[in-house]
C-alpha cells in the first residue's frame, strides 16, 4: 500500500510538472468567468435572464454541460494518452515498471492520478462558476441547500467521466504515440456522440451517449430503478475497461 501511495503522489507530481496541464487548469477557470461576465452583462442590458439562478441551475449547470461534453473528455483522453502511450514513446515507462512495485499498482496509481485531476477540474469549475454567478448578480437566490445540490450534480458527473478515462486507458496502450492515441480516442468519442443521431436505439448500449448522466439528479429525484440501471451500466463498462486495461498493462513489454 505504501508503494502504491508513493506512486500516486509521483504520478500527480508528474502531471502538475507538465506545462500544458497547468495551462489547462488556468483555462478551465477562465471559461466560467468569461461566460459569467458576458451573460451578466447581457442580463443587465436587456433585462432578460439568459440563465437561471440558484440550485443546480444557472451558470454552474451551463458550465457543467460544456465541461462534460466538449472539454473534460478530450482533456482526459490527452492525459491518458500521455501517461500510457506517451511514456512508452519517451521510454520512461520502463523506468516505472522496473521499480519494486507491482504493475497492477502502477496501473492503479496512474488512474488514481487521472481521477484526482478529473475531480480537481470539476471542483474548480463548480467553485468558479458559483463565485462568478454570485459576483455578477445572477446567483443572489442561491441557498446553501442549492449549492450542495449543485455540488452533488457535479460529483455525479464524475462517474461517466471516469468511465471514459478507463476506456481511454485501455485504448491508449495499443498505440506507440500519444498523439495517435489522442486523435483515435477523440474520433471514437465524436463517433459515439453522433451515432444516436443516426441510430437512436444505439443509446441503449452506447456509453458515450451517457455523459449527461448527472442530469438525472436535476429537479425531482429520478426513478430509483432507472438510476440504478444506468449506474450499473456505467459501472459495468468501467469494470470491463479497467480489467482489460490492467491485463494489457501486465502483458506489455516496454
Amino acid at each position: 500500500m505504501s508503494s502504491y501511495t508513493a506512486n500516486v503522489r509521483n504520478e500527480i507530481e508528474k502531471l502538475f510538472a507538465m506545462r500544458k496541464v497547468r495551462l489547462l487548469i488556468g483555462l478551465t477557470a477562465l471559461v466560467p468567468i468569461a461566460a459569467g461576465v458576458l451573460l451578466g452583462g447581457l442580463n443587465g442590458q436587456t433585462g432578460v435572464s439568459f440563465i437561471g439562478s440558484g440550485g443546480a441551475a444557472g451558470l454552474p449547470l451551463l458550465m457543467l454541460d460544456l465541461l462534460a461534453v466538449l472539454w473534460l473528455p478530450p482533456v482526459l483522453f490527452m492525459l491518458t494518452a500521455d501517461i500510457f502511450a506517451g511514456e512508452k514513446t519517451a521510454r520512461t515507462m520502463k523506468l516505472v515498471v522496473t521499480r519494486p512495485i507491482a504493475r497492477s499498482a502502477v496501473y492503479a496509481s496512474k488512474l488514481t492520478a487521472v481521477a484526482a485531476f478529473c475531480l480537481l477540474l470539476l471542483g474548480e469549475v463548480w467553485l468558479v462558476s458559483w463565485l462568478t454567478e454570485l459576483f455578477t448578480g445572477m446567483g443572489s437566490g442561491a441557498s446553501a441547500l442549492g449549492l450542495m445540490h449543485s455540488l452533488g450534480v457535479y460529483l455525479a458527473a464524475f462517474v461517466p467521466m471516469m468511465v471514459l478515462a478507463l476506456i481511454a486507458s485501455f485504448v491508449a496502450q495499443w498505440f506507440a504515440s500519444g498523439t495517435g492515441a489522442f486523435l483515435f480516442l477523440l474520433f471514437l468519442y465524436l463517433g459515439g456522440k453522433l451515432l444516436p443521431l443516426v441510430y437512436p436505439s444505439s443509446s441503449a448500449w452506447n456509453v458515450f451517449a451517457q455523459t449527461d448522466w448527472y442530469r438525472l439528479w436535476l429537479g425531482s429525484l429520478p426513478s430509483v430503478q432507472h438510476a440504478i440501471a444506468l449506474f450499473m451500466f456505467l459501472l459495468a463498462h468501467g469494470i470491463i475497461s479497467y480489467a482489460a486495461g490492467w491485463y494489457r498493462f501486465e502483458k506489455q513489454s516496454f
